[in-house]
């Protein structure tokens, strides 16, 4: 046999090893994808962990307010400045509100050294429970200056706002535990 034969021959025998591979395992390949659509998922029944249900507000400009402690004394924004901050505005004879609430302070131990918290309370009375039922601070907007500052007409809503003082993320509704988590998180800077 010529050599150019034995090159030609070889080449030939490559080209169908490639061939046949090339065909196993694409076989495999669409096996393995029917098998996982297949497989049911695991759920834990145990954990109900709700969908968000938010909607954006569109909010884009930093603008200061001023909210009081229970015991009058005023609190400016701009105090918080080039400071992640988490604003939560809720009524406290909404449900919606005191559950999210309820999220905000199931994380405040993980992020109270990174972010700035204010709870808002756009409701005129101060109601004693909160105050023992919340390790957060509560602040009350007294005279609706915060809220009108922010255009915002449904509560719950979050705002979120990284220490460059501008607008990360802006939401009505109710979020899941993980929503507020990965917002706190990104203003936090731990990511």
């Amino acid at each position: 046999m010529s050599r150019n034969t034995v090159i030609v021959l070889v080449s030939i025998f490559l080209v169908f090893v490639l061939g046949v591979t090339f065909i196993v395992c694409s076989v495999k390949m669409i096996q393995l994808r029917n098998q996982k659509s297949s497989v049911e998922p695991i759920i834990d029944y145990a954990v109900e962990e709700k969908p968000s249900n938010t909607s954006d507000i569109q909010i884009t400009k930093y603008l200061n307010f001023t909210v009081y402690r229970e015991d009058n004394t005023e609190v400016n924004l701009s105090e918080y400045e080039n400071n992640p901050v988490m604003i939560l505005f809720f009524n406290d004879k909404d449900s919606d509100s005191l559950e999210v609430l309820g999220e905000v302070d199931s994380l405040y131990e993980t992020y109270k050294d990174t972010v700035k918290f204010l709870m808002v309370n756009t409701n005129r009375e101060v109601n004693p429970e909160l105050k023992d039922k919340y390790k957060l601070e509560i602040f009350y907007d007294f005279y609706k200056e915060a809220v009108r500052n922010y255009n915002i007409t449904e509560f719950p809503a979050m705002i979120y706002i990284t220490e460059e003082n501008t607008i990360l993320n802006a939401k009505v509704g109710i979020p899941s535990v993980d929503s507020i988590d990965a917002n706190l998180e990104i203003i936090s800077n731990n990511y």
